[in-house]
């Protein structure tokens, strides 16, 4: 071969190999631009990420130079993203908070583990968190941080432990009157024995007269603790959905505060049944579902009993029984009954009560139409002899200290009047059964659907004159109103209330009063600006036995406590529409 074409062979050698290492670097530069696309995706994710975090976040070197942040981060401090990038963190925040988060993150450093704080700024409260960040040689270089607004939070939990201490000094009052009022009832009951030595006749009607008033001094305390209580539920439901709303979906809290809710619904539930037996009414015979009714006596009944006594319900509800009855006397005769049964086990025992129809032993129907209650204990049970006077007015086996001997008697009278009729069966020293027969009726008329549950309506803007003499009452009021777009002006004595109606007059839409507020009770108030040509229309808040018995003015409604505050926000809002019709239709 020549040295020509060697050399020729030798060039392509080269110009092939050439060829090949452009091909690799080709290759390469493909594989680089593949990386920082890929590089330049993870930016804008993370950057979409810590931008989707509704709290301050923000990466910063160990010397405290911003090398990332959020949006919400600059915002706080009145910068934007941009401006934020390469600033110390230390230099935006006060030297003295500056000093302590300098301190932190130094602790972070050297621990090489996550640190949580709260400092205050201003009238803020801040929850950090700093975690650190190491790099490829082990050591910490950068540290992540977050700082969490927890100032409406907190707000929100110091405003149930005020509510609950609240509650708790309530309590304490009302237990001290109804202690109080024992004592004075006990007293009044020894005054009447000595005093047994008038003439039988005589002497049954003063008892009778003294049971009629120690019932009537008990359903008073009763309603003043059923009225507070439900004030108390009100404020109590209202700042626990209002915390509830503040916090995340996932927020460990919430669970806390659904809790709450549910107790406070369940405590509603009580004070209704309270309210039932102890308000003063005439007698209302309705169609009742008895095995509600007596689901709702189990309230007033549980807490009569020591512990030593299991109560024990059987009842289907399921398969509603309808009597015509009234409420409140039925109550009573289950009380009564379970009371009765409650002296007969000193030691403890088991108290049943079941709903059923009545029945032969046989299972057939023993009378068509009839419903029967039954009331077993696994008492001392009663004698032959007594078993026949048991139903005496003041006939008892009891001391007279303990029993008037008219529990029994009215429950008969009741379960008579009603149609019905009440046996009982005892053995000594085994238990005692008393069973009422209820006449059944048809079932109540099905109530018509109501409409949907609604978002909360809003206002726009007007001005709204709240009078509530309850300052933890009033300021969920207010700060729901407020949260819909209404403006609100606080009275808390119902002598302002004219005086700041007469000031507002050209503004005023609405006015929310307390049907008892001290100074001046919201009817009269509402009389007297009345008189004086202003008359916004209004929303009278009652207890549930002030409401039965208020006569409202024109354009005004009535709210029973306790209430919902979207069943409040609803009825502002219908009221203030009613308004706005009145005054198409004029013009």
């Amino acid at each position: 071969m020549s040295q020509d074409s060697e050399s020729t062979a030798e060039l392509l050698r080269e110009i092939a190999t050439l060829n090949s290492r452009i091909d690799e670097m080709e290759r390469q530069l493909v594989e680089q631009q593949k990386s920082w696309q890929a590089i330049r995706d993870n930016q804008e994710s993370l950057e979409v990420l810590l931008n989707a975090i509704p709290e301050a976040a923000f990466l910063i070197d160990t010397q405290g130079f911003i090398l990332e942040a959020n949006h919400e981060m600059a915002r706080r401090f009145g910068l934007t993203r941009e401006e934020a990038l390469g600033r110390c963190a230390f230099d935006l925040i006060p030297p003295e908070v500056a000093k302590e988060r300098l301190r932190q993150a130094q602790i972070v450093v050297e621990t090489r583990k996550p640190r949580r704080f709260v400092d205050r700024r201003g009238n803020r409260i801040i929850d950090n968190i700093i975690s650190p960040v190491f790099g490829a040689d082990g050591r910490v270089a950068r540290l992540a941080m977050l700082g969490i607004d927890v100032t409406d939070r907190q707000s929100a939990e110091e405003a149930l432990r005020l509510a609950y201490d609240e509650l708790e000094t309530r309590v304490a009052q009302r237990t001290a009157d109804l202690e109080e009022a024992n004592r004075r009832l006990q007293e009044e009951n020894n005054e009447r024995k000595r005093a047994e030595m008038a003439a039988a006749d005589r002497h049954a009607l003063q008892e009778q007269l003294l049971q009629t008033q120690k019932m009537e001094a008990v359903g008073q305390l009763a309603a003043g603790v059923a009225h507070d209580f439900n004030n108390l539920i009100t404020v109590i439901r209202g700042y626990t959905t209002q915390a509830a709303a503040s916090l995340l979906p996932d927020h460990e809290a919430r669970q806390a505060l659904r809790s709450i809710l549910d107790a406070t619904q369940q405590a509603s539930g009580l004070t209704r049944s309270l309210q039932t037996f102890s308000r003063k009414m005439p007698i209302e015979r309705r169609p009742l579902n008895l095995r509600h009714l007596v689901e709702e006596a189990e309230r007033l009944i549980r807490p009569t009993l020591p512990a030593s006594i299991t109560l024990e319900i059987l009842n289907d509800l399921a398969s509603p029984l309808w009597v015509m009855a009234d409420a409140s006397q039925m109550h009573q005769v289950l009380l009564n009954l379970a009371i009765n049964a409650r002296d007969a086990m000193p030691e403890g025992g088991r108290l049943q009560i079941s709903v059923r129809e009545a029945e032969h032993k046989h299972g057939r129907r023993q009378v068509d139409g009839e419903a029967l209650i039954t009331v077993t204990d696994t008492g001392v049970g009663i004698a032959e002899e007594s078993l026949r006077r048991i139903f005496e007015p003041f006939f008892t086996t009891k001391p007279r200290e303990r029993n008037s001997g008219l529990g029994l008697s009215i429950v008969q009278s009741i379960v008579e009047e009603h149609g019905g009729r009440v046996r009982v069966e005892s053995t000594p020293g085994q238990g005692t059964m008393f069973m009422v027969s209820l006449p059944r009726t048809e079932a109540a008329p099905p109530l018509e659907d109501g409409e949907a549950i609604q978002p909360m309506p809003k206002g726009d803007g007007e001005l709204i004159l709240l009078a509530e003499s309850n300052p933890h009452l009033a300021g969920i009021i207010a700060l729901t109103l407020e949260s819909l777009g209404y403006r609100v002006i606080l009275a808390g004595d119902g002598r302002l209330i004219a005086e700041m109606a007469r000031k507002q007059r050209e503004q005023l839409r609405l006015v929310i009063l307390e049907a008892d507020l001290p100074g001046c009770r919201g009817l009269t108030c509402l009389r007297r600006m009345q008189e004086e040509g202003l008359l916004p229309p209004a929303v009278i808040l009652a207890g549930q036995s002030e409401a039965d018995a208020t006569e409202c003015p024109p354009h005004s409604v009535l709210l029973a406590r306790p209430f919902e505050m979207p069943q409040l926000a609803r009825t502002v809002y219908n009221a203030l529409q009613a308004v706005k019709t009145r005054k198409e239709n004029s013009d």
